[in-house]
């Protein structure tokens, strides 16, 4: 898992082209007008995944990993908080990798809590079991983009 702002990007693309890819689309597009939804950056290789909500109390989010996908999180508006635990010191609650390349978990005891600002991202790999949309002290508008990078 990796936590940076924006502006810092360029240390975590290690030449991988895909991140690359999805770091452009970031500071390419206009992002307070991009529409909620899917949209393609290079087919199902680089895709992000446009979302707008209010965020939650902890217990209304769960756990979540990915297998095929890096998970790069990026607030364009709004504060929200993530966790992060292992996947190993999770407890499985429904694995649906085949469909929607999600694993969802039984809610556990606290993670490791952070803070994600607006322009600042998140990148979280295979191992990293995360829950996002948290509220800090009351629901807050978040508009987050969520870029899917196969690996």
């Amino acid at each position: 898992m990796i936590i940076a702002d924006l502006k810092d990007f360029n240390h975590y693309c290690n030449g991988n082209e895909k991140i690359q890819r999805a770091f452009k689309f970031i500071q390419e597009t206009n992002l307070k007008e991009l529409e909620a939804g899917k949209h393609l950056i290079d087919g199902e290789d680089v895709f992000v995944l446009v979302q707008e909500y209010l965020t939650k109390e902890p217990e209304l989010c769960r756990f979540e990993s990915h297998e095929r996908y890096i998970d790069i999180q990026f607030i364009v508006s709004g504060t929200e908080k993530m966790s992060w635990l292992p996947i190993n010191k999770l407890a499985l609650a429904k694995n649906d990798l085949a469909k929607t390349d999600k694993v969802l978990y039984k809610d556990s005891s606290e993670g490791n809590n952070f803070i994600v600002n607006e322009g600042q991202f998140v990148i979280f790999y295979p191992e990293d079991g995360h829950k996002a949309c948290i509220a800090i002290d009351e629901p807050c508008l978040v508009k987050k983009l969520v870029l899917k990078v196969s690996l």
